[in-house]
């Protein structure tokens, strides 16, 4: 079943078929206490007769008939009283339709019936007289019953049909809006499943939950297309580092091939091919980490942030005194968290790595760490020149770099980010003089 059609049967035919049936169980209930109001009539008026059938005399008669209420005069004239023996002693007005003679059995009790023809309500009562029982019987006839009857049903089926009308009518109209946008929705996760993530849904302002439903499609979409571009580069940004030395390979072994060689030649040109090599091993190396950083989530325990600085100090600390770069580290001696100690040992250590590779010979490399309200910041400070500011929207991109003759793959502030994201953290490039990386951790 369509969307459309579960809305319409759902919203419309059903509601319409519970309106159909309150109409019709309406009709009846109104009938019936018409009927009780009628039969009501009837019944007190027999009573007040009852009461002063013998009040002039041994002689049983009637009074309504003689009151002054031309209404109770009217209702009188459909009343008959029968003797004892079965003869017809009085009727009221001119009710000409009562038999002469009434010898079928006498009810005790009053009795309430509608003429077979339904032309009027009918009590018959045994009354107790001097000689025996009496017989009255009274007619209210139907005229004005049946034609509230048929107002009613009139009136309230137009009005019942009006309104199921107008249900039908609007559950339809919302039934194709509110497929249309279902419909462009699906239309546009199916390009998307294609790889087709150039396009956004229409726009849809309502304001319910389809619309959040159609912005958080159209925010997931431009996210999947920054991934999906993030990747090409990624993917176009590995190829060409992984060329450059596969390159140089290439020409070392070409050149060497090209005549004989002395075997110091050799011995050259397999240290050249060696040094590419672990160019090549060294990038590998990183992308399988940011594959793994990237894969993930991070297997958190207890983890003291400080120690992590510290051991990564002191193992960065001989590559910054060959280059006469002290490093300084100062915040709190603990520093707990839950956290991957070994992607917070890597995020650290491309830190400093970076930050040595940038200082100055005889600089400082200052690594603060500071309590926030939600967990721990790490700031890692050198006095190198800094990011300028066009690479500051790209430097955690991989492959990023400054300066392309500088050493390294360009691929330790990605692997940074990484870290942080995996621990719902961020990392961010600070304000100040030389370069300033802040690490944001939250604790939990």
């Amino acid at each position: 079943m369509t969307l459309r059609a579960r809305l319409v049967l759902m919203g419309a035919a059903l509601p319409a078929l519970g309106l159909l049936a309150a109409f019709m169980v309406g009709g009846v209930v109104f009938r019936l206490a018409l009927l009780a109001r009628i039969d009501q009539g009837l019944l007190g008026q027999a009573a007040a007769e009852s009461v002063s059938l013998f009040d002039g005399g041994r002689n049983a008669h009637l009074h309504v008939d003689r009151s002054p209420i031309e209404l109770a005069r009217q209702a009188a004239a459909r009343s008959a009283l029968y003797g004892p023996k079965g003869d017809r002693l009085h009727v009221s007005g001119e009710a000409t339709d009562f038999p002469a003679r009434w010898d079928a059995q006498r009810p005790l009790t009053p009795t309430l019936h509608t003429l077979p023809d339904g032309s009027a309500r009918e009590l018959q009562s045994g009354l107790p007289g001097i000689d025996g029982t009496y017989l009255l019987v009274m007619r209210a006839p139907l005229t004005t019953f049946q034609a509230t009857m048929t107002a009613y049903w009139v009136i309230t089926g137009l009005l019942a049909a009006l309104v199921g009308v107008v249900l039908v009518g609007l559950q339809l109209l919302h039934a194709f809006r509110l497929e249309g946008r279902v419909r462009r929705l699906a239309e546009h996760m199916a390009q998307v499943r294609t790889g087709d993530l150039s396009a956004r849904p229409q726009p849809d302002g309502v304001g319910d939950v389809i619309s959040r439903l159609r912005d958080d499609v159209a925010l997931t979409t431009a996210q999947l297309e920054s991934v999906q571009a993030a990747q090409e580069r990624l993917v176009a940004d590995a190829a060409h580092e992984l060329r450059t030395p596969l390159a140089a390979v290439r020409a070392t072994v070409d050149t060497t091939l090209r005549r004989p060689r002395e075997a110091a030649e050799l011995v050259e040109a397999l240290d050249t091919v060696r040094t590419e090599v672990d160019r090549l091993s060294a990038l590998t190396t990183r992308l399988l980490d940011l594959a793994r950083v990237q894969g993930g989530e991070a297997d958190t325990a207890l983890v003291d942030l400080r120690a992590v600085i510290d051991q990564a100090t002191s193992a960065a600390r001989p590559l910054a005194e060959a280059q006469e770069i002290a490093l300084l580290v100062r915040g709190p001696r603990e520093a707990p968290l839950h956290g991957d100690a070994g992607a917070l040992r890597q995020a650290v250590d491309n830190l400093l790595s970076n930050a040595v590779r940038h200082g100055p010979v005889g600089s400082v490399v200052a690594l603060e760490l500071q309590a926030t309200q939600a967990g721990w910041r790490l700031t890692v400070i050198d006095e190198g020149p800094g990011v300028p500011a066009a690479d500051r929207q790209r430097i955690f991109e991989p492959f990023a770099r400054g300066d392309r003759r500088a050493p390294g793959t360009g691929l330790g502030l990605s692997i940074v980010k990484a870290v942080a994201q995996q621990h719902h953290g961020q990392i961010r490039l600070g304000d100040g003089p030389g370069g300033r990386f802040e690490l944001w951790l939250p604790a939990g």
